[in-house]
């Protein structure tokens, strides 16, 4: 065996796990390494995409190019090709608005798959997105913290924090908590505007057999398009088809 490969790899495995990012001396601590040995494969896995670092506060976590790994992963397991066919009904169900599959990987979610709007005016994904901050405004992203337990919900809140970007987002721990909760219930995330002014998305969440959340598939539409009933009409058809799926891979 190839001690630096298996180091590589374990760092790889804690960025996924729940922590969601973690520093230099975090990742050196848990892997028991010295902290020269730990930068230097972080610097290999960032030069070759698989791990990148905040600037800001210097945390390391998941790249852009764990999405190819994740998509190998996810044909083996018949996930794409089970959920295609519900973006296609969901692109036809929502007048031809952006659909999309994410896959969830601790704090992250990244792109398996999507439809883009027919509107000249429309949301585009985009096959390259990953995200990893942020998750209270997005749809996919409250899906995630609502999946979290008090404890991790309580250290992403006091790492991440709540930033605001409109007059909508939610900043407050307390009302945040309390959509958490319902969002929980429902298995339905719903954000207008919080991100960004003009656009509004809808997401339900995907589990595995053992009830962790592995993928979201949602819809977004410009604000002004967002039918009147989409809780009733898009909300529970998302629903609907999210329970679908994850009857058909189990």
């Amino acid at each position: 065996m190839i001690k630096s490969v298996i180091k590589a790899i374990d760092i790889m495995e804690l960025l996924a796990g729940k922590s969601g990012s973690m520093t230099l001396s975090e990742l050196s601590s848990k892997l028991a390494q010295n902290v020269n040995t730990v930068k230097g494969l972080l610097n290999t896995l960032m030069f070759k995409g698989y791990v990148k670092q905040d600037e800001q506060r210097g945390a390391y976590s998941l790249g852009w190019r764990v999405q190819y790994l994740a998509e190998g992963l996810a044909s083996e397991t018949s996930l794409k090709s089970t959920v295609h066919p519900y973006l296609e009904k969901l692109h036809e169900l929502s007048g031809k608005e952006a659909v999309y599959c994410s896959l969830v990987s601790g704090h992250q979610f990244i792109c398996l798959d999507y439809i883009d709007s027919d509107h000249e005016l429309g949301i585009r994904p985009g096959k390259a997105y990953i995200i990893t901050g942020n998750l209270h405004i997005y749809a996919q992203g409250k899906l995630i913290l609502a999946n979290l337990t008090e404890e991790e919900l309580e250290r992403y809140l006091k790492t991440d924090g709540l930033s605001s970007f409109t007059d909508r987002t939610v900043t407050s721990k307390d009302a945040l908590r309390k959509e958490l909760k319902d969002i929980r219930k429902r298995n339905l995330s719903i954000v207008k505007d919080e991100g960004a002014v003009g656009i509004s998305s809808i997401a339900s969440g995907i589990t595995n057999a053992e009830g962790r959340l592995i993928a979201t598939i949602a819809v977004s539409f410009p604000t002004d398009r967002l039918p009147s009933d989409y809780n009733k009409n898009i909300g529970l058809t998302l629903v609907k088809f999210a329970d679908e799926i994850i009857e058909k891979l189990r």
